[in-house]
């Protein structure tokens, strides 16, 4: 082979290569940003619930159950209240205001509800900031955090909910007796803004490693190019080349979150990460050379793999990002959030890259 065809063979697999890893990144990318907003979401829904519970604890349900109109406002009772919940706003600057209720089918009526500082601009001013009168309508229809704790159950709402307040994430936690009874709800509110900004920075964070990651493997592939395009012996190109991509491997089998697995056209394993060996629990020496269904445990899975490795080496198109359930070598069902992409050389797929990412724990 004359070097000037050698050469420009190189410079269309190491094209080839740059764009599979770009769509590659751009998908784990997209796929950490999408996870981004559950993720947070719920670990501040959980977060909420036990800021919740924690108020709900301080309260004596004996002495709310003896609030119910505006009479009692200017009771000792109502007063001893209002001052827990003001004392508890105080002490937790995320709760954005925290105030009781009542909860009856699609109906709900606030009890307590302190001032609120809702722009946080130290003064309590505004018909919105101001206490509202017990039995005072909630007027929108109880959120299902609201119902879920009045049915005796501390929850958090999956998803932010507007009222005339606000955006708000809300989490609700049941006021029992000690004979059990339920008598209203304690519920806390944090700003949509807040949790959107935390979001953001993690987003950040990805569209960062993101590029860092392509321009490492652009640069990785100038440098693959400029390389062979200064070697004139086919001998030394193709060693050269074997050395290049033994790095190539190298850097994919040492990605920190990402599980990357390669195989043949006949499913055989030729490439098997740490993170692989993680999720699946079996080692790279245990994979690498061998058939999918050697080394599954679940043969449907396995199948199921081979099933979708056979499609894109068909189609020669990656596969869109999915879920599938894999069984470990230890039995353990994991939830992984898939997709995998062909590797063209001289017009022909050569060898499928599988990507995964564990998303067991967001179930």
């Amino acid at each position: 082979m004359k070097p000037n065809t050698n050469i420009a063979r190189i410079k269309s697999k190491a094209v080839t290569a740059g764009i599979a890893g770009a769509v590659a990144i751009v998908l784990a990318a997209w796929f950490f940003a999408h996870l981004t907003r559950s993720f947070f979401v719920e670990a501040e829904g959980k977060n909420l619930i036990r800021v919740a519970s924690s108020l709900a604890r301080q309260i004596n349900a004996g002495d709310h159950a003896a609030i119910r109109s505006p009479a009692d406002m200017s009771t000792p009772t109502y007063d001893k209240i209002t001052k827990i919940i003001e004392s508890f706003q105080n002490e937790n600057p995320d709760v954005f205001s925290a105030y009781t209720m009542r909860v009856s089918g699609d109906n709900a009526t606030l009890i307590v509800s302190p001032p609120a500082d809702l722009n946080r601009d130290g003064v309590i001013s505004g018909e919105l900031e101001q206490r509202d009168a017990a039995g005072t309508p909630y007027i929108a229809a109880p959120d299902k955090a609201m119902r879920k704790a009045a049915s005796g159950q501390s929850w958090a709402d999956s998803s932010f909910t507007a009222d005339r307040w606000g955006i708000w994430l809300t989490a609700c936690a049941p006021l029992k007796t000690s004979t059990a009874l339920i008598d209203g709800i304690v519920c806390v509110d944090e700003d949509s803004k807040l949790v959107n900004a935390d979001m953001f920075k993690l987003n950040a964070m990805i569209v960062g490693m993101a590029v860092v990651c392509a321009l490492l493997l652009c640069g990785l592939l100038v440098e693959y190019v400029l390389m062979k395009a200064e070697l004139a012996s086919r001998g030394i190109i193709e060693s050269e080349r074997e050395t290049s991509l033994a790095h190539f491997v190298s850097a994919i089998e040492n990605l920190a979150v990402i599980a990357v697995q390669s195989f043949d056209r006949e499913g055989v394993i030729n490439t098997w990460n740490s993170v692989s060996e993680k999720i699946y629990g079996i080692p790279s020496s245990a994979a690498t050379g061998n058939d999918i269904t050697a080394i599954f445990s679940n043969k449907d899975e396995a199948l199921a793999l081979k099933k979708t490795i056979n499609e894109v080496f068909a189609s020669g198109q990656a596969s869109p990002p999915h879920e599938r359930t894999v069984t470990t070598r230890s039995g353990e069902a994991r939830l992984l959030r898939s997709t995998m992409f062909p590797m063209i050389e001289g017009g022909e797929v050569s060898e499928v890259f599988c990507m995964d990412v564990d998303v067991t724990e967001r179930k």
